[in-house]
């Protein structure tokens, strides 16, 4: 049986994440320690003390997210002597992804996804929306009609896509997309059109970051989220996934087509779960949250 792990993304943060594994696991807690030393933020006292408005910061929420996905990680890896065959993640999950596949260690991954965060919160230009239950087709056909510049950031699952834009396009486009038939159109709480060209000047900052590191090769295979295939060339993917939709749709049923029966989520929420039972409804799906998760996988 092939199995991949995948690593969620931002908006699965909440306060008291990963407490169950910092207090069941000293490797856990040690790896929330390593990311507060990478990102320079008390991520502990944020993690489990809040407040809530600190934690959904992005440039807080990235290292915060990813220090409690590799702390599970990390804990289920040495518990039960796991390896995975594949790895993924969702936007800032690829960097949990490359992480545990020793592409770079926890300190780096954290140091990384702060300034990726910040530049991202920088650019504060646009907006986003998710579309539900509408075809992709119509509403591409639709966001190529437009005057203002909207596009597909995110395609989710059959039935979800997320869209990215300038302000005016978003609140243009779910008007549109509603009275077009979409069951729901709805603005996200986010700081910035992510996974668009409108992050063009967020991506030429992290590019100056990038080209100054050195990375592993990957351990076991990493897909990216912007061709949904396995990472070739690390500082590449990480660069262009700025600016691209995330493919997991595509992604997950790569993974199929390469053998993959069972996912396992490592990290906060089920939102990734919960996407790939509506992709596939056959594979098997594990969610791993809390320490009595790992019982599943014995």
């Amino acid at each position: 049986m092939q199995t991949a792990v995948v690593f969620p993304g931002q908006g699965a943060q909440f306060v008291g994440m990963g407490k169950a594994f910092f207090n069941f696991d000293p490797l856990a807690k040690e790896v929330l320690r390593e990311c507060s030393e990478g990102s320079g933020f008390d991520l502990e006292r944020i993690i489990l003390q809040g407040p809530e408005k600190a934690l959904t910061k992005t440039t807080v929420a990235q290292p915060a997210i990813f220090a409690v996905s590799l702390a599970i990680y990390r804990s289920l890896s040495n518990s039960l002597d796991f390896e995975p065959n594949y790895v993924a993640g969702f936007s800032l999950g690829q960097y949990s992804a490359l992480c545990a596949s020793e592409v770079f260690d926890v300190r780096k991954g954290a140091e990384l996804l702060k300034l990726r965060g910040q530049y991202m919160q920088e650019t504060k230009e646009g907006r986003m929306a998710a579309i539900i239950g509408m075809d992709l087709g119509l509403i591409k056909e639709t966001l190529l009609g437009m005057e203002e510049y909207v596009d597909v950031a995110n395609l989710n699952c059959p039935g979800q896509t997320v869209i990215s834009g300038t302000k005016a396009g978003i609140v243009e486009a779910v008007e549109i997309l509603k009275h077009k038939g979409a069951k729901r159109a709805i603005p996200l709480k986010v700081s910035g059109a992510f996974h668009s060209k409108l992050m063009e000047e967020a991506a030429k900052k992290f590019q100056r970051v990038l080209d100054k590191e050195s990375f592993a090769k990957p351990k076991f295979p990493v897909i990216a989220n912007e061709t949904a295939e396995e990472i070739s060339d690390v500082k590449a993917s990480l660069y262009n996934q700025l600016t691209s939709p995330v493919l997991w749709q595509d992604s997950i049923c790569y993974l199929k087509s390469k053998g993959v029966t069972r996912f396992i989520e490592v990290g906060p929420g089920k939102v990734l779960s919960g996407l790939i039972k509506k992709i596939d409804g056959s594979l098997e799906v594990i969610n791993i949250e809390e320490p009595s998760d790992m019982e599943k996988l014995r």
